[in-house]
């Protein structure tokens, strides 16, 4: 496994029906909170989904710190970011939707990751007008009706995974910043409307998913590359 340089992201994308011996192996290395939040799902498939994507994360981080998996710490920020206290340069996020998961890491590199199922039932343009900017919401007015979904979805996924990078949850409000909904579009951040930063110092790449999902990722950097992988 590639180590973590400065200069670059690595994403992990994650199947999370895994067979039940490495589930026990998951569940071995989770710290007791973890296995109080696993123990509260209603459904068996949730419970399962939860302990295996947190034993993968530990066992990715164990890797990447030379550390032992069940070893591991985790802290949480006021808006529910997990972070490790003792390891403040190495970075961190993670996405879950339907049976999937994407975890992202760096080094010094504040970033953001969101994954999304594409339910193609939604009202989306209802939905634009009371959480998207004005710009975006015209964009979307205008998308086929064909493409109105990846459309709406490569926006919730690009805002999703800039509030994460910033650690702020909806204390910065998804209508105040904007964001493109074309695909592959390398420059997806364009405005900023609530805060002082430039849009420029942070890029947001939407990510290729296996399956019906629509992904980002955002970091603060602009000549950072990106590797993906895929846990097997």
């Amino acid at each position: 496994m590639q180590q973590l340089t400065d200069d670059i992201v690595h994403v992990w994308e994650v199947d999370l029906n895994v067979d039940p011996a490495f589930l026990k192996t998951c569940s071995r290395t989770l710290s007791p909170d973890e296995l109080e939040r696993a123990n509260k799902y209603a459904f068996e498939k949730d419970h399962n989904y939860f302990i295996a994507r947190r034993g993968v994360l530990r066992k990715l981080i164990g890797h990447y710190l030379n550390a032992k998996p069940d070893s591991i710490y985790f802290n949480y920020g006021p808006f529910g970011k997990p972070y490790l206290p003792k390891y403040h340069d190495f970075q961190f996020n993670l996405a879950h939707s339907n049976g999937h998961a994407l975890m992202a890491f760096s080094i010094k590199i504040p970033l953001g990751i969101d994954l999304e199922f594409i339910n193609r039932n939604l009202e989306f343009d209802n939905i634009a007008d009371h959480f998207f900017s004005r710009g975006e919401t015209k964009s979307l007015k205008n998308v086929s009706t064909e493409q109105k979904a990846i459309s709406f979805y490569n926006c919730w996924t690009r805002k999703e995974a800039f509030i994460k990078a910033r650690g702020d949850g909806l204390t910065f409000p998804l209508d105040k910043f904007e964001v493109s909904i074309e695909p592959n579009d390398q420059k997806a951040l364009i405005g900023l409307y609530h805060d002082s930063e430039n849009a420029g110092d942070w890029t947001i790449k939407s990510l290729e998913v296996e399956g019906d999902f629509a992904a980002a990722l955002a970091f603060k950097d602009k000549n950072i590359s990106v590797n993906s992988n895929v846990w097997e």
